[in-house]
């Protein structure tokens, strides 16, 4: 019998597998990281380029909620600040200009058919309302409750007599925080949002990472120092009766490294065009192929000097159903005059700006910013677009639960044999905290076979 490296093999270098790495290095088992990218966190990325004064821009995930405690724990631990988020302070929808604050002392309604007074996100609430009333447990799920797995949420406030004008509100709030399609998306993930009463809302508050959301996967990747490989695209996962054989691309070289077992903590929608022997079953075949991913896409804009801060600016962080949906200052500490000026946008407008190149994306971004700041583009100098879907080693942004598809998160999470699965795909939510959550679940599994792998 051919002996095996007693190994492991980590695919992806995402928080996820980071943690995982992490993880098993502390309990003594030697590791190997495979990453395709010339850099470690996947989703979590900075750019610190064309930008002037050494600013930049988190084109990828970026917040940090109060309760992720595996976050707030891995940064103190590596000595990465965190530093306080600021909530939205203002919308910009259907031409109306509105500050947060106004909104809510005056108790002022959106200009949406339906809407309720005094709030921005949650206004779709009251039509599952009904639905969470039945709910005692998640464990035991009320039949007419659990039906709603089968529905988009689309489609579940159509039949709850929602005005037209609430599910596109919907679509611009809690739709646009998952990057989900509203008429994909499975409508009981909203209905226990709402039984649970967590989300993100126009009064949420939180951390960001100082210096760029990537100093926390660098320093995690800087612990485990050569055990990580970059430039190394995984193609074939090969399982075998005492070990695994993952084959790589290097440099337009094929080359092969064995170890006891593989932890796979890259997208599904990577994962399709890897080889996998023997097949894996085919229920997690069918997960792989067509889990669904949301689109995303950020805008980084770098102007000359604030004009958020000025006493005519609508505010500094604005809701909006312009095609840059949510649009912020992001501080970058103390550099000067110049600052940045973000957009997130998901769904049908984060794919129009898929499907142009970055030049013209960032000139979209530009004249958006430009209607809800007049007098804004004169101070543009530089710009940087991220798109999600289109980027190699992602494709998508990241997974939500579709209609039908309530039980692929846990089968996708599920080892098979020597193959253990890792990343927000895996977990209850797609955020930082869950994909370490998910990295460190991996591991673990990893660890309770080491009597018989042989590992220390």
């Amino acid at each position: 019998m051919t002996s095996v490296p007693n190994r492991i093999i980590v695919v992806g270098s995402g928080l996820a597998g980071l943690a995982a790495a992490l993880e098993l290095l502390q309990e003594g088992v030697e590791v190997l990281v495979l990453e395709a990218r010339s850099r470690p966190g996947g989703r979590v990325y900075t750019a610190r380029q064309p930008f002037a004064d050494d600013l930049y821009a988190d084109m990828g995930a970026e917040y940090v909620a109060p309760d992720d405690q595996l976050v707030q724990k891995y940064c103190t631990n590596l000595e990465v600040r965190l530093v306080e988020a600021q909530p939205y302070d203002a919308t910009f929808l259907r031409g109306e200009r509105l500050t947060i604050n106004k909104i809510r002392t005056d108790r002022l309604p959106l200009s949406y058919q339906g809407a309720t007074a005094g709030i921005v996100f949650g206004n779709e609430r009251k039509y599952t309302e009904s639905l969470v009333r039945q709910i005692e447990s998640l464990d035991r799920l009320p039949k007419e409750v659990d039906e709603t797995k089968m529905l988009s949420i689309a489609e579940l406030l159509r039949r709850q007599g929602a005005p037209d004008d609430i599910q596109e509100l919907c679509e611009y709030t809690y739709g646009t925080e998952l990057t989900g399609n509203m008429y994909r998306m499975s409508a009981l993930v909203l209905v226990i949002s709402h039984f649970l009463k967590i989300g993100f809302d126009e009064t949420s508050r939180g951390y960001r990472i100082d210096g760029g959301a990537d100093n926390l996967p660098r320093a995690m990747a800087r612990l485990l120092g050569g055990a990580i490989q970059y430039n190394r695209a995984v193609c074939q996962v090969l399982q075998e009766e005492n070990g695994v054989e993952v084959r790589y691309e290097h440099r337009g070289q094929s080359a092969v490294v064995r170890g006891k077992r593989v932890i796979l903590a890259i997208p599904f929608t990577v994962l399709r065009s890897v080889r996998l022997h023997p097949p894996l079953p085919g229920d997690k075949m069918m997960v792989v192929n067509n889990l669904q991913y949301g689109v995303a896409a950020k805008l980084a804009l770098q102007y000359s000097s604030p004009f958020w801060d000025s006493s005519r600016s609508l505010g500094r962080r604005v809701i909006t159903d312009t095609k840059l949906r949510r649009v912020y200052h992001r501080p970058c500490g103390n550099h000067g005059a110049r600052g940045i000026m973000m957009s997130f946008t998901t769904g049908s407008d984060a794919t129009d700006l898929a499907l142009i190149s970055s030049e013209a994306a960032v000139d979209v971004g530009v004249r958006e910013v430009e209607t809800i700041w007049p007098g804004s583009s004169v101070k543009w100098e530089a710009g940087h677009v991220t798109t999600w879907a289109t980027e190699q080693w992602t494709r998508g942004s990241y997974a939500y639960t579709g209609a039908g598809q309530w039980d692929y998160k846990s089968i996708g999470a599920r080892a098979e044999g020597r193959v253990h699965f890792a990343g927000e795909h895996t977990a209850s939510f797609p955020t930082m905290e869950c994909a370490i959550e998910s990295g460190i679940r991996a591991a673990k599994e990893v660890l309770g076979q080491r009597g018989a792998d042989e590992l220390p």
